[in-house]
């Protein structure tokens, strides 16, 4: 859950092939719940604020009731580290590992760890949490499919968002033999964490009058 409530819509549940509603809980009835302790491990991917109150909160209950085997504490990242790095990695650094996405962040997270006086080898280097793909190693092969995963804040001005799209419907049209896949952040309507300000499906509708047929 988050502060607008589950994120989960109805669409996204049927396309990812979930049959019945997953247990749902906020935060606070999460941190309050003794089950919490039946696990080896809790590993929490959410945003800075929700998972620095998730690890308070486990440790301060943990710590009340005197509990000495409790499970290992996980943090990982939602998403890519593109901003306000420092900030996140405070809100995770209490964690019993951090989960870096990549080496460059993995450098500066135990740097900064250093500096702050926590335990850098509690840095450890995973990749992004959420991508479980195996890397395609035939990179001279001929790209058939392509796909551009868009992103809520980056970039962020509609100019640059529109020079976005008209590179991507210029791409379709000198490759009439390739399919070109625009994967939105989320569908208008649907909640999310990080909301975009020019959503693309809105602008494609303003600004353009109508896509190549392989788009």
């Amino acid at each position: 859950a988050d502060r607008n409530g589950p994120q989960l819509s109805e669409t996204q549940m049927a396309s990812s092939g979930i049959s019945a509603v997953p247990q749902q809980m906020t935060l606070d009835e999460l941190i309050d719940s003794p089950s919490a302790l039946n696990y080896e491990a809790i590993i929490i991917i959410l945003d800075g604020r929700s998972t620095h109150r998730l690890i308070a909160g486990f440790r301060a209950q943990w710590d009340k009731a005197g509990v000495r085997d409790r499970p290992v504490i996980v943090a990982a990242y939602a998403g890519l580290v593109l901003e306000r790095w420092l900030g996140g990695l405070a809100d995770r650094i209490d964690a019993d590992i951090v989960c870096a996405n990549s080496k460059a962040d993995a450098a500066s997270f135990r740097k900064a760890a250093r500096a702050l006086g926590a335990d850098e080898s509690a840095i450890l280097q995973t990749g992004l949490t959420i991508f479980n793909a195996t890397p395609r190693t035939d990179v001279s092969a001929v790209p058939k499919k392509v796909v551009f995963a868009a992103q809520p804040s980056v970039p962020a001005l509609r100019r640059e968002r529109l020079y976005v799209l008209q590179r991507l419907f210029d791409y379709a049209r000198r490759h009439p033999d390739r399919e070109v896949y625009f994967r939105p952040r989320h569908k208008p309507g649907e909640k999310a964490f990080n909301r975009e300000k020019f959503p693309y499906t809105v602008l494609i509708e303003q600004f353009f009058d109508e896509a190549p047929e392989n788009f």
